[in-house]
Formats: C-alpha cells, sequence, structure tokens
C-alpha cells in the first residue's frame, strides 16, 4: 500500500542511491513528490517538420536516431546524434553529458524539444530536451518537466511520478469541504495533482493550477489570519490610561511644527483606536521618505513613557539611531521625560551606566540599534517597541527583542511601499497604517541618467554645485573594487577636484567617532560633499542637501533608488538626482528611464516586484518570504485575494460554527499552532 508519508526509497528503481539524489531537491516522502511541480510543460501536438525549422525558433520535432559521434576536446567532451524525420536531419549537441550516447542509440525514435541554432551548412539543438518514445505506452501529448539533479533523469521522474498518481491509496485531503469549492468554481485535490503532472488539455491544465494556487495561498493565509488574531489580545494596563479629547492636541502644542491630516489620522484611528479598544498594537506604519513617519513613532514612545513605562525604538545603523536621539531627545526633555541613545559604539563605562538606568526604570525611552537585543539586559516596564527600517532587520532580529515582553505594543515603520500582494502576504500578518501626503508640500526633483562614459559630465556638475555652496552626496555601491566606481575611487578624484576640507567619506567600516564627525561637519556645512555608500540610504537627513549622484545605478532596485533620492530636494528648493549606469543591457537602460518618469514609490515598488521579486524589493534576501511552489503573488493576485476573503471569512466568522470545516481545524492545529507562519 502506498501512502504519502512512504518513504521515496521504496519506490520502484529508487534506492537508496537514488533517494539521496532525491533528497537533494528536498524530496523524502511520496508527498514531497507529488508537490514537485513541473516547471513547464513540453506540448507535443504541434510537432515540426524538420524540413520547415529555422534558427532562432523554438520547435518540438519527432524522429529517428540515424547516426552517433563522441568527441573529446581539450576541455569539454561533446555528444553529436543524428536524427531524422524523413524530410531532413538535424543534429543534436550535448556538452560534457556522453552519457546520453547510452540512451539515444541508432534506430530509437525520439521527441525533442529546443531552440534551433546553426552551425556551419547544418541545423542543431544545443542541450535539448528529449524523449524515447515507447511503443507500450501511449502518447502524453503534453509532457511535464521539472527541476531535477544530476543521478535522476527527467524519464525517471515522470516514471515515478506516474507510478504513484496509479498506486497511492489516498490522496492529500481537500482542506475545503465540497460545497465551498463548487462555488469557488474549483477542482479536487485528486484531479488537481494527476493533471499539474500529466494533463490531457489546456483545460485541465488550468483547473490543477487554479486549485493548487489556491490551496497554497489559503493554507499560507490561515497562518497569516490566526497569527494576526492571535495579536488582537487585550492589553493588561488600558483601565490605567485617561483619553483625554485634547490628547493629540497636547501632543502637538509640544512639537515645533503641526501634524499633517495623515499624521493625525494614523495615531487616532489607528494607534489610538488599538490601544483604547485594548488591544495589542501589531501594526506596519508605511510612508514616503519625509512623510513624517517618525513623528506617529514618537506618538507612541511619549504616550507610554509619560505613564512611567518604557519604550524603544531600533534603527538598523548607528547613524540613525543618534540621529533619532538627537533630534528627539531635546522633545522628551522638555516633557520631564529621560531617554538615552543605545549603541554598540558607545564607550564602554557608558554603555553600562545607559544599562543600569534602564534597568531600574530611570530611563523611559531608549533609541538604540541591535546593542537593545542584548539579553543581559533588563526592561522592567517595557510596553511599545519601535522598529525603523525594519525590513532591514532579519526576522529573528525584529522578534527577538519583541518576545522579551508578554504584552507589548509593536509598530514597525517602512519607506518602501507596499504593493497589495505584498500586503497581503509578508505582511498579511499585521494591520497596515499609510502616510500619503509630504509634510513640506511636494518636492521638485530633477532626473538625470548618465552612460559611465560620461562621468567627468557628472564630476563637472559636482564642481558647479559645490562653487554655488551647494551640499549633496556621490553614492558607489561598494567601499573598494578592482573598477573605477568605488567610494574610493571617486572619493580621491573629487578630493583633488574640490579640495580635501569640503569632501567627506562615509562607509561602513569606518568608527562611530568618524561617522559622527563627517555627519556633523556635513550638518555645519562644513563639508559639502559626502561620499558614501547606501548608508546615507537611511540616517542622515538634511534637509539643505539639494543634489545626489548614483554611481552604477543598475545594481540598485527601483525602491532603494527611490529612497536615496529622498534624501534630497527636502527643503522646498529643487533638488537634482544624477544616475550613473555601466551596463550595455537595454533592458536595465529601460528600467532606470522608467525610475526617472515615475515619482511614485508605489509604482515602482510594483515594478521592483515584478523584475527582481519579494526579497530584493525588501532589501534583504534572509527574509525567509514565501515558501511557495506554485502560487505567484504577482500574477495570481486575483487568487490570492480570493483565498485571503476566504480564509477571513471562515476563521472570523464559521470556524467553530460549522463542523465542515473540521478539516481546517485539524490543519491548524497541526501546522499553524505548531509553528506559526512568519
Amino acid at each position: 500500500m502506498l501512502l504519502i508519508e512512504t518513504s521515496v526509497r521504496f519506490l520502484p528503481g529508487v534506492g537508496q542511491q537514488r533517494a539521496e539524489y532525491f533528497s537533494k531537491m528536498g524530496i523524502h516522502t511520496v508527498e514531497n513528490l507529488l508537490f514537485h511541480f513541473p516547471r513547464k510543460y513540453l506540448d507535443r501536438r504541434q510537432i515540426r517538420k524538420i524540413s520547415d525549422v529555422m534558427p532562432g525558433e523554438t520547435v518540438s520535432l519527432k524522429g529517428e536516431v540515424i547516426a552517433t559521434e563522441e568527441k573529446k576536446l581539450r576541455h569539454i567532451s561533446l555528444a553529436k546524434v543524428a536524427v531524422s524525420d524523413g524530410t531532413g536531419v538535424i543534429y543534436l549537441i550535448f556538452f560534457n553529458q556522453l552519457y546520453v550516447l547510452d540512451t539515444l542509440k541508432k534506430g530509437i525514435r525520439v521527441f525533442i524539444y529546443g531552440r534551433i541554432e546553426q552551425y556551419k551548412e547544418n541545423f542543431q539543438i544545443n542541450n535539448p530536451l528529449f524523449e524515447i518514445i515507447e511503443k507500450k505506452r501511449g502518447v502524453d501529448y503534453i509532457l511535464p518537466v521539472y527541476s531535477i539533479v544530476s543521478g535522476i533523469s527527467q524519464g525517471f521522474m515522470r516514471k515515478c511520478m506516474r507510478y504513484v498518481l496509479k498506486n497511492l491509496s489516498e490522496y492529500p485531503p481537500d482542506i475545503l469541504p465540497v460545497e465551498d469549492r463548487i462555488r469557488l468554481n474549483l477542482s479536487n485535490m485528486k484531479h488537481a495533482l494527476a493533471n499539474i503532472h500529466f494533463p490531457r488539455n489546456e483545460i485541465n491544465l488550468d483547473k490543477a493550477r487554479k486549485y493548487l494556487i489556491f490551496d497554497e495561498f489559503f493554507k499560507l493565509q490561515l497562518g497569516l489570519i490566526y497569527k494576526k488574531n492571535i495579536h488582537k489580545r487585550f492589553a493588561p494596563d488600558i483601565n490605567e490610561f485617561k483619553f483625554e479629547s485634547s490628547l493629540v492636541q497636547n501632543f502637538e502644542t509640544i512639537l515645533p511644527f503641526s501634524l499633517t491630516k495623515d499624521q493625525k489620522k494614523v495615531i487616532e484611528e489607528d494607534i489610538l483606536t488599538d490601544i483604547k479598544t485594548g488591544k495589542i498594537i501589531n501594526r506596519l506604519l508605511q510612508g514616503e521618505v519625509g512623510s513624517g513617519k517618525t513623528v506617529v513613532a514618537i506618538f507612541l514612545l511619549w504616550f507610554f513613557a509619560r505613564k512611567s513605562y518604557q519604550a524603544v525604538l531600533m534603527a538598523p545603523t548607528e547613524i540613525l539611531a543618534e540621529q533619532h536621539y538627537l533630534n528627539w531627545h531635546p522633545f522628551f526633555l522638555s516633557c520631564g521625560i529621560e531617554s538615552a541613545l543605545l549603541i554598540g559604539g558607545l564607550p564602554e563605562r557608558m554603555k553600562k551606566e545607559t544599562i543600569k538606568k534602564i534597568e531600574t526604570g530611570k530611563i523611559k525611552v531608549i533609541f538604540g540599534t541591535q546593542a537593545l537585543l542584548n539579553e543581559q539586559i533588563v526592561y522592567p516596564e517595557l510596553r511599545a517597541i519601535v522598529v525603523d527600517e525594519q525590513h532591514k532587520f532579519g526576522v529573528e532580529q525584529r522578534n527577538l527583542l519583541q518576545k522579551r515582553a508578554e504584552k507589548v505594543h509593536y509598530l514597525a515603520m517602512s519607506a518602501t511601499p507596499i504593493p497589495r500582494s505584498i500586503a497581503l502576504t509578508i505582511y498579511g500578518n499585521i494591520d497596515l497604517s499609510i502616510i500619503g501626503e509630504i509634510p513640506k508640500g511636494k518636492r521638485n526633483i530633477v532626473n538625470y541618467l548618465f552612460k559611465n562614459e560620461e562621468i567627468n559630465t557628472v564630476y563637472q556638475f559636482i564642481q558647479k554645485q559645490i562653487k554655488e555652496g551647494k551640499q549633496g552626496y556621490f553614492v558607489a555601491p561598494s567601499i573598494e573594487s578592482n573598477q573605477h566606481s568605488s567610494v574610493l575611487h571617486h572619493f580621491e578624484i573629487l578630493k583633488n577636484m574640490l579640495g580635501p576640507d569640503c569632501v567627506g567619506l562615509l562607509h561602513g567600516k569606518l568608527s562611530s567617532e568618524e561617522k559622527n564627525s563627517v555627519i556633523e561637519n556635513f550638518r555645519g556645512k562644513n563639508i559639502l560633499l559626502i561620499i558614501s555608500t547606501t548608508v546615507i540610504e537611511v540616517g542622515i537627513d538634511v534637509p539643505e542637501a539639494n543634489f545626489i549622484v548614483i554611481d552604477e545605478a543598475e545594481k540598485f532596485g527601483l525602491s532603494q533608488l527611490h529612497q536615496m533620492r529622498g534624501r534630497v530636494g527636502r527643503s522646498g528648493h529643487l533638488g537634482y538626482c544624477l544616475l550613473v549606469y555601466h551596463s550595455d543591457d537595454p533592458a536595465i537602460v529601460s528600467r532606470l528611464e522608467s525610475f526617472l518618469e515615475i515619482e511614485d514609490g508605489l509604482k515602482l515598488s510594483e515594478i521592483d516586484l515584478s523584475i527582481r521579486g519579494p526579497g530584493d524589493l525588501l532589501g534583504v534576501r534572509q527574509h525567509g518570504v514565501l515558501p511557495l511552489k506554485i502560487g505567484n503573488i504577482i500574477t495570481d493576485i486575483r487568487i490570492l485575494e480570493q483565498a485571503r476573503k476566504e480564509a477571513e471569512r471562515i476563521l472570523n466568522n464559521q470556524l467553530e460554527k460549522e463542523a465542515k470545516y473540521e478539516k481546517i481545524k485539524q490543519y491548524i492545529d497541526k501546522y499553524v499552532k505548531s509553528e506559526i507562519i512568519d
């Protein structure tokens, strides 16, 4: 009896050796094998004649092997197979794959798929996909092609899959009851798995894909919404607060500026509503660079600190943490609230004194970096955590501080606009608040694109700006490299051109003291140009800066470029953003040209998402994002939204009322409760 938990080792022809190959593909059980979906399909219904094909075409052919040849050159081996269909001859060329000659022997009939190339007077296909045509078995007109490893051939993979589909005693369960599947126009698990691997036509394949994509998204959403609902638990201190009607007005009177409508809306309708209803805040605050997200965060810190509770703000860099502290320490001081800075670069004695004051509860507001995660620090009255540019931290880092306190309010901030598909998945377990307006009005920034050969023109532009007393940034992706595009390379050139006194160097390898000296001199206009890595992306807020040059712009995502562009033009005066690219790839140039024309951060994020994927959009690869096998959050957004809606309906209203959702309860107990999806 073949069960889904049966090891693939016991499938016919597998054994110990091939089981190890399967293991490299993440396939250990029959269930793993079933959910290893094809990466594409070969359509054998459209067979071309060899005599009709042209170079550059990707075609399906069928013929008989008429000759084989083996060649060994200096660095590679080459297998050459001649195939004829009676109308002509095509040559199949395999590099470093001499073993194919054990299969493709003279007289064998074969199905071929690949791109036609011309070599001298002959047509050939390099490293084609092929399938031996067996007389004893019917033809699969649409043939699956899998991601495989050496030791597992496409033919053997299909053979194992056919055996499993034919002999499996029980398929994985349908998590939704039949009446819901009918309403949603979904098939069932058995039909879906059979037709995702060996579809007879496009209709069956589309039905299979829709079911499996929905099933994957639905299970993901169950985990996300379940976790989100857990965070709706009640805070223990709700009755201790008096929510006077003038609370926000009182906060605003202490500020040296007025709140925007969006800032007030987020504070009153989101932050305070959560607290008033006793809900633990678990919220992402998104807004453009300069939209005033930090002020909303400061309100949350102020709200708890004035009641003698502790609150922390964690930033990804020491520069940004120190900037927050310098900007807001006077504010808290005027309120009689003691605040402090805790970063790794502090002198050891000062660090110990700060930690001692934190542990005695004397310090109420703490600004810092990962130093706040030190397990030896005890926060006796921690009530609120703010994480700035939270995508710069790994998942474990972000959660570690939050886990330190059982009843803690959590607010994350991000300047990267969140496309809906990301909001429903990566951030699907938290609430979302958006600040749209810019306090000082729309920025006026002019954008230019330069080829690397035009770098001298860029240098001349910088020279002109500096002579006029303007300030700006020059950003390069690396501190030093073999190419002429590093921070140190540009620093030497511009230092000689402009003079050493007005040019500053900033990168991650400098000490805290060196970084602070450069930034303070820049703020004081002693330095007019900072040459830097992307450390300036977050953390330097000098409204007077009016130009930025970004070298090797193609190495950055559009959202990251947009954030760096947001560093200039913040004082209401005209700003300049100059991109320098080194690539000749038309697609890359087109992407950068679109950046020049689009100022909407959300549109740029959506372009980034479609080109680079969610990991790059969020600026990290460690996100551990979305273990999806078949669903695509960009192209399958409608199914994603449908799955989200269905999961919300069941979890929020129906789960405990309807016996038909017993399998969903079992899924939650087995997978979600034991390991909540992050």
